[in-house]
């Protein structure tokens, strides 16, 4: 790490922890999983014995606070409670006349893309599960299934879909789509009824 950045630590709802330096990207990871409280990592108990580095945060803090948490230690003594965190700018998601709007947060381990909108977002849009979408993320268009589950589409296919996380994910079915476009955390999103006038827009750019 090596910056001014607080080392902080994050208990989400589901008893989940992370920790990381508070620089915006660790509370947009544990957004998805709903953040219970944050505090500050200054108790030495949670940290590497000895001399600390200046530059190597995530040998001598980081390591040692994650794996003490994981071992059971309690959170509440890691540090200070936190009411305040870095954010980082994002384009705020929309849905309306037909299009809702967004970014993409986080492209998890098997290449699936988080975005910040919601269900809310996509019914606000008129776009609900069945429906076929024309999606544009960056420089990329293509169509894509709006479905309850990644198995509603064949091995291979893109979709759309509410995640677990309840955040829509854009994803190919046993596939990597993150890489296949080579897009993610900060490509702007929109999505809209296949077919339409505006759908119809930027076609061929698509991977």
């Amino acid at each position: 790490m090596g910056t001014d950045r607080k080392p902080i630590a994050i208990r989400t709802r589901d008893g989940s922890y992370f920790v990381g330096p508070d620089n915006g990207i660790l509370i947009e990871a544990a957004e998805l999983r709903g953040i219970a409280e944050v505090r500050e990592i200054r108790n030495r108990g949670y940290q590497r014995r000895g001399d600390r580095s200046s530059t190597f945060h995530g040998r001598d803090l980081f390591g040692p606070a994650g794996a003490s948490l994981g071992k059971g230690m309690p959170f509440e003594p890691i540090g200070p409670r936190r009411e305040t965190w870095v954010r980082i700018e994002r384009k705020a998601p929309s849905g309306g006349k037909g299009k809702a709007s967004g970014e993409v947060l986080h492209a998890d381990s098997y290449g699936n893309l988080l975005t910040n909108l919601t269900e809310d977002h996509m019914a606000g849009a008129g776009l609900r599960a069945g429906k076929r979408l024309s999606v544009h993320i960056g420089g990329a268009s293509f169509d894509a299934s709006f479905v309850e589950t990644y198995a509603s589409v064949p091995s291979g296919e893109r979709l759309v879909t509410v995640g677990s996380t309840g955040r829509i994910e854009i994803a190919i079915n046993e596939g990597n789509l993150a890489e296949t476009l080579g897009v993610g955390a900060g490509q702007i999103v929109s999505l809209v009824v296949a077919g339409t006038v505006e759908s119809g827009a930027g076609r061929g750019v698509g991977r």
